[in-house]
């Protein structure tokens, strides 16, 4: 329901409705939290930061993701909830993506590309803290935030980098994603003469040239 309200751009019901379940899904004592209660409540604090940085609220968005932060820490590692609850995951990676999220919301490009290039190191060193792996439209869509901060810096090969990579590993998820086709045409605006490459991109996520 907060997904939605937001899609729908119902961005303080989001927040007050996200407040209240993160509330509602407090451990009383952490130490003794389940991990799947631990995962419960940090997704809610995600869900109130991500409400809060988009209502224009930046000073409640980091109080919830610090409390999301330190539940991440407590957890250690990431956690895939149970099937019959959820397919996400939350844990310290999960975290760094909707972090990465939020400073592309405020126009923190760069700090978008610092926090991609650490969550890409921990993907690749295949450390502890990434043995679950997120699901892959929540991975696809931290790479849309990084092409898209590439291409608001100027490095637009590596924004169209990253766009092919997802297109690559997702064709059948990016032609949905507006946001591609968004980057894309920022991209061949400013570029000007079209590549083959971008023409492939184009007809992928179906915008027309």
């Amino acid at each position: 329901m907060c997904w939605l309200l937001l899609r729908q751009g119902k961005l303080s019901k989001a927040r007050e409705l996200a407040t209240q379940w993160a509330d509602d899904l407090e451990p009383v004592r952490v130490t003794r939290a389940t991990p799947v209660e631990l995962s419960l409540w940090g997704t809610m604090l995600l869900r109130l930061s991500g409400a809060a940085i988009r209502d224009n609220r930046p000073g409640e968005a980091e109080d919830a993701m610090r409390y999301a932060r330190a539940t991440a820490e407590a957890l250690g590692r990431e956690f895939r909830f149970p099937p019959t609850i959820s397919n996400s995951t939350f844990g310290p990676v999960t975290v760094l993506i909707k972090s990465a999220e939020n400073s592309g919301i405020v126009g923190q490009h760069q700090g978008v590309l610092r926090i991609g290039d650490r969550v890409s190191r921990i993907a690749k060193s295949r450390s502890p803290r990434y043995r679950v792996e997120m699901t892959s439209s929540d991975w696809n869509r931290h790479l849309l935030d990084v092409s898209d901060a590439h291409a608001r810096t100027g490095n637009y090969s590596a924004s169209m980098e990253k766009l092919a990579q997802i297109n690559r590993s997702a064709p059948e998820w990016l032609p949905n994603q507006p946001f591609a086709r968004d980057i894309l045409g920022r991209v061949i605006q400013d570029r000007r003469k079209l590549t083959q490459e971008m023409r492939d991109l184009a007809t992928s996520v179906r915008l027309p040239l």
